[in-house]
């Protein structure tokens, strides 16, 4: 079957070298085999993962502070990244591979009353998001389904600011994304509801010197939830918040502030395509600190733009574009993304289940 040659493929790992937009080297994608022993490594590791995070959640709760967002402007979220998949899970036990490409250039960068600021900023970046959700074979809690999952953002990012006659640039793994609990409660036929609490680790290189780094170099905790209508002959509309709690930059004693994100959908079912606007809002809700001392720097912005979904059997294939608009203290552009999700195992491909 088509379907189960999913299995024996992992997801795509990412070498950027040579000349592409503007960056030292060009985009090269290596496709990687994985075997049977593969699929089911990944479905152990979400087991001990579960175990381990279940124990910790107490004690990172104790430990966390008030905090997160926006240390040079930067987010521990992007706004809108969750797309057409914004408060949903797939509804059968197995294990799910989405895959998130995106292409971002952010020309502008401006100041607390949403003026741009004239420094010349140019940044470029390509991240490949491989995001992985196992859907368990059991429904706590009045769940119609239960899951965990692992994101894992590579990528390059490039960055230069001609005021300050500076250039930097950074590559490899991003902050891994880490969830134990993504539970749907379906209300009615149509209306469901998602709750979940994300761990973003800080996993990325990091270096205090640097201008750009793939890392926050912090923790952040993010309970998250939604609702989502999806009429499969019309209307779907999906509303996905979280709010997000930073732990301090140790390197440099900065600490963001909570920071408020909504992604959200609006689209219509026509056939196998779905048309609809979507994008993200970003709001930090408290200031930054350094020392301890309140130093102010909110940031915000909104992102929005058209995408269109076309779904093949179980496969779903994805393309938008998003601008940013209503920015302050932060900077501002556009983002492209190309996504595809599919099961690599479990009952929707005639297996059975875990």
């Amino acid at each position: 079957m088509l379907y189960r040659t999913y299995n024996r493929w992992a997801t795509y790992y990412f070498f950027l070298r040579g000349k592409y937009y503007g960056f030292d080297y060009p985009l090269a994608i290596y496709y990687r085999h994985m075997s049977r022993w593969s699929v089911s490594a990944i479905r152990c590791c979400f087991r001990y993962l579960f175990s381990f995070w279940s124990v910790l959640l107490s004690v990172l709760l104790l430990v966390c502070g008030n905090s997160d967002a926006a240390e040079n402007g930067k987010y521990s979220y992007m706004p809108g990244s969750s797309s057409y998949f914004s408060a949903e899970i797939p509804p059968a036990p197995g294990l799910y591979y989405f895959n998130q490409l995106n292409y971002f250039h952010q020309k502008s960068l401006y100041d607390g009353d949403g003026n741009k600021r004239n420094v010349g900023l140019d940044v470029k970046g390509v991240i490949n998001s491989f995001r992985f959700i196992n859907v368990w074979d059991v429904t706590p809690l009045g769940m119609s389904t239960f899951s965990s999952q692992l994101i894992i953002p590579t990528g390059y990012i490039d960055m230069s600011v001609s005021a300050a006659q500076s250039k930097d640039y950074a590559r490899g793994v991003g902050d891994i994304i880490f969830n134990p609990v993504y539970g749907k409660w379906q209300l009615t036929t149509w209306l469901h509801m998602v709750a979940g609490l994300d761990f973003v680790l800080p996993t990325g290189a990091y270096d205090k010197n640097n201008i750009i780094n793939m890392g926050n170099n912090y923790w952040s905790i993010q309970p998250v939830m939604g609702i989502r209508y999806d009429n499969p002959s019309g209307l779907d509309i999906a509303i996905n918040p979280r709010y997000s709690f930073n732990t301090r930059n140790n390197n440099t004693n900065y600490t963001s502030g909570d920071s408020l994100y909504l992604d959200f959908v609006f689209g219509w079912h026509v056939g196998p395509f779905e048309p609809a606007i979507l994008g993200g809002l970003w709001k930090q809700m408290t200031a930054d600190k350094q020392g301890g001392v309140d130093i102010g720097n909110r940031a915000q912005k909104l992102t929005i733009g058209p995408g269109v979904s076309y779904r093949w059997k179980y496969f779903n294939f994805i393309a938008e574009y998003q601008h940013d608009y209503l920015a302050e203290n932060t900077a501002g552009g556009d983002t492209f993304w190309i996504n595809i999700s599919m099961p690599l195992t479990g009952r929707l491909l005639g297996g059975q289940g875990k």
